[in-house]
């Protein structure tokens, strides 16, 4: 038997029984980024990811940020990328797509802000923001985002998965500013259902999409802008943009994840 423990804070400290124990690491951000995070829910984490037999980090990233961050670990380290069900057609492409599409929370270390910026220094009309979850926008961001011109439509929605699905689908192209990711799933959700990323250049993103993907530096809310410029406006460049990501969503599977997750349970076989 293996006990693995698919959050860290569950791991038992001590130990409560002989069976070997695996924890799955999904970032060090609070340990990289302290003061955008705060590390009081993290305060067990790494005397647990020391104690464990065996560490699954969801990225080379991960793992690379974890042996600088702890020292001292004892047991295995291997890493299983997460995944997306797999799409056995390309996705028809829409040209008439204009909506941006943002996921996930937008607070501190996200840096929603450049994306704020990004519109404001461009000439966009008739263009959707659409944020998926992060929760109802706060006063702070309420305040940033009437500084964007009327023709820009503004929403926020929490979202069932077969709804997000579905904006995956039909938006013009999916935007993250984060300064720091453990994997970037929102990305590969949307490349795999054909829609086109702009993502901060972090060394995870550059992992999991490659060259399926346009950059901008952190924090360069003109980069960013002329990014979505070229692409809001070439339905060329988005369709080979959409192309790529499709292409490169196949190598990511649940499936995949699965079986390097089993091939890891070998080494805490006696």
């Amino acid at each position: 038997m293996i006990e693995h423990f698919t959050y860290h804070e569950r791991l038992p400290n001590p130990r409560h029984s002989d069976a070997p124990t695996a924890v799955t690491l999904l970032d060090m951000i609070p340990e990289l980024h302290p003061n955008d995070v705060g590390r009081e829910s993290h305060r067990n984490k790494t005397a647990c990811l020391q104690q464990a037999d065996l560490v699954i980090c969801i990225s080379e990233t991960v793992k690379d940020d974890l042996l600088s961050c702890v020292e001292n670990i004892s047991g295995q380290i291997r890493v299983c990328p997460l995944g997306v069900r797999p799409v056995t057609e390309e996705r028809l492409f829409n040209q008439s797509r204009r909506g941006i599409l943002y996921v996930g929370a937008r607070a501190h270390y996200k840096r929603f802000a450049v994306l704020v910026d990004a519109l404001l220094d461009g000439n966009f009309e008739d263009l959707e923001l659409l944020c998926v979850g992060g929760g109802a926008f706060t006063s702070a961001e309420r305040s940033l985002l009437a500084r964007l011109p009327s023709s820009i439509t503004i929403t926020q929605e929490d979202v069932t998965d077969d709804r997000l699905s579905e904006l995956y689908r039909s938006s013009a192209v999916l935007v993250s500013t984060s300064m720091a990711e453990g994997f970037g799933l929102p990305a590969l959700e949307a490349m795999a259902a054909g829609c086109p990323v702009i993502l901060s250049d972090i060394p995870v993103y550059r992992e999991v999409a490659g060259s399926a993907a346009s950059y901008f530096a952190v924090d360069d809310a003109k980069g960013l802008s002329a990014q979505l410029s070229e692409l809001l406006n070439h339905a060329e460049l988005r369709q080979e943009l959409a192309g790529l990501g499709w292409q490169r969503s196949q190598l990511f599977t649940w499936r995949k994840m699965a079986e390097r997750t089993a091939m890891a349970y070998q080494l805490l076989s006696p």
